[in-house]
């Protein structure tokens, strides 16, 4: 992380990287935001394809740890635990509760993580074209650009709403209870 940005300690945010269905250019963009690395079993050969450093590497057994044994990353195993559980063991060992997730598909991914998850950490999911994450108050407003879609989710990944900004400028958000966003982002890719 460059020395201007100022944040405080066990805030920066761990990224897990799961799948390999997306562009390299939306991993880079995070890579620069997130210091640790995790990946699974599944992404860390296109981790190593893209010539990219991993610091941690969840395997689902231990069986396959001398598979995995020498590459440079710390290994750990979650045998009989779901990822969710592993995920928020590891986080709470390391003092953090802040997490992104980069995946093949936002929606699909929210739903595979347990409700419990969501309520202990502070969890962002990203994809080739979107971001996911919890409203972080009742009245919520952000910038967006013109064209940009924004969708608001309820708890169980299901749309309730959806804006497209008309025009550039601040977006106010309906006050409802707990809910989720849903933003087109990458618009490149």
């Amino acid at each position: 992380m460059s020395s201007h940005h100022f944040v405080k300690e066990n805030q920066e945010p761990f990224l897990f990287v799961k799948g390999n269905d997306f562009p390299i250019e939306v991993l880079n963009q995070l890579l620069e935001w997130n210091p640790s690395v995790i990946c699974d079993q599944n992404s860390i050969s296109y981790f190593f394809q893209n010539n990219r450093k991993a610091d941690y590497l969840f395997l689902d057994s231990p069986s396959l740890v001398n598979i995995f044994n020498n590459l440079n990353v710390e290994l750990v195993i979650t045998e009989n635990k779901s990822i969710s559980e592993k995920l928020t063991e590891f986080l709470a060992i390391k003092k953090s509760n802040y997490l992104n997730v980069v995946c093949e598909n936002v929606v699909e991914e929210f739903n595979n993580f347990s409700k419990d998850f969501y309520s202990i950490l502070n969890v962002y999911l990203f994809d080739a074209k979107n971001k996911l994450y919890k409203n972080p108050s009742k009245n919520f407003s952000k910038w967006q650009n013109k064209g940009q879609k924004t969708s608001i989710l309820d708890t169980n990944g299901i749309e309730i709403e959806s804006f497209t900004a008309l025009e550039e400028g601040v977006f106010c958000f309906p006050p409802l209870h707990v809910y989720w966003i849903l933003e087109s982002i990458w618009t490149c890719y």
